[in-house]
């Protein structure tokens, strides 16, 4: 499938890396199963010792799972102070994988054609991607909140609130050592729905619609998928992501929208607001710390504090804050950002950038980040 693709093309210089084999294992902390043989073997670290080592091997995918319908959706649930804990993925191992963006994987071959699609009659790329799993998932699900919960040691996402949701919470909580995306919401062209294409459901309960997502600690994503981000969000309505810490991280801090095109979807009234997002971009190109695609029209990212992006050892660089193709109707204002950095690529109409850079400091970035009541998740989750 990587060889097949028409975009992005294999380059001569692409770097690969390659797992799951016992010549491999060259450094303490890492291991191989061996399948067949029905062994696993491990490198011990420095003082570990294997006779009394506690070895945790996950089962299940999804450790919570709330699914109601459409008519009768789950609702007016709350977890606190509940941690979330080992889950495994097992689809790369049996049938490989090839990342598209935001955690979203390619799930079949994805082809050149002539002549487009009957509303993109430019676009010779086509693609289809499938959705990861999530520790704890959720769709139709209403005024469901999560306060205080600790999502850890997770080989794919961490939560997810996939559609038919609305005015859900996840206040702070606290998200490290997750193999993919720390949060995951809002559909991303779904049941062999082309990436390209507006997502205009005609069922508007389909939404994901004014979930909030405030005062959580989110470092160390995307450990085992590289191209996963602290926030993904799809196809959203109404999100508001604020007042968080997003930290160590290969590649995007926030990423929202989907479908690369500034036609009319059902995305709008998205705020990414007050957050600290910094140790970004640790490994791969072309991403932000804030990251925004297609029509969002209207749409906000201010207050944001942004330092300390990473150089990727290989590829494209990457930005302070990304509006990639389509984007349109985004008000990008007092961001208080490391350097102007900022990058407009293929953008609609209606975007407006107002001081945002190094001199936007003061009560901008005193305020950005954990409130002071939350402050001390850190020394918390620990």
């Amino acid at each position: 499938m990587v060889f097949a693709r028409p975009y992005p093309w294999p380059r001569r210089n692409d770097p690969y890396h390659l797992v799951n084999a016992l010549e491999f294992l060259d450094t303490p902390g890492e291991w191989y199963l061996d399948n067949k043989a029905g062994l696993v073997y491990y490198w011990p670290r420095t003082g570990e010792d294997m006779v009394t080592a506690e070895v945790i091997a996950p089962k299940l995918e999804s450790i919570v799972r709330l699914l109601g319908t459409l008519e009768r959706p789950v609702h007016d649930i709350q977890f606190k102070g509940i941690t979330f804990e080992h889950s495994t993925w097992l689809r790369p191992s049996q049938k490989g994988h090839m990342p598209l963006q935001a955690g979203m994987y390619i799930n079949r071959i994805s082809y050149r054609i002539s002549g487009g699609e009957p509303e993109m009659p430019s676009l010779d790329n086509i693609q289809y991607v499938g959705r990861p799993p999530a520790a704890v998932y959720g769709a139709m699900c209403n005024n469901i909140r999560f306060e205080g919960c600790t999502f850890r040691n997770l080989a794919s996402a961490g939560i997810d609130l996939h559609y038919g949701t609305h005015d859900d919470t996840v206040l702070g909580c606290t998200f490290s050592c997750i193999g993919g995306n720390g949060v995951q919401t809002g559909k991303y062209s779904d049941d062999g729905f082309e990436v390209h294409l507006p997502f205009n459901p005609k069922d508007p309960r389909e939404l994901c619609l004014n979930d909030r997502f405030a005062n959580n600690l989110i470092r160390n994503c995307g450990t085992e998928d590289w191209g996963c981000v602290g926030v993904a969000a799809g196809f959203v309505t109404g999100i508001r992501i604020e007042h968080n810490e997003i930290t160590d991280l290969p590649y995007t801090g926030i990423s929202v929208g989907w479908g690369w095109n500034p036609r009319v979807n059902s995305m709008r009234d998205n705020k990414v607001l007050n957050n600290h997002i910094h140790d970004y971009m640790k490994r791969l190109g072309d991403g932000g710390a804030i990251y925004f695609l297609s029509n969002q029209n209207p749409s906000e990212i201010s207050g944001n504090w942004i330092h300390d992006i990473r150089k990727s050892p290989v590829g494209d660089g990457g930005c302070m804050i990304y509006l990639d193709e389509g984007s349109s109707g985004i008000l990008v204002k007092d961001n208080c950002t490391e350097n102007t950095d900022y990058w407009l690529n293929r953008n609609g109409p209606d975007n407006k950038l107002e001081n945002n850079g190094p001199q936007a400091a003061g009560p901008i970035k005193e305020n950005a980040g954990l409130e002071p009541e939350y402050r001390n998740l850190e020394k918390m989750e620990r």
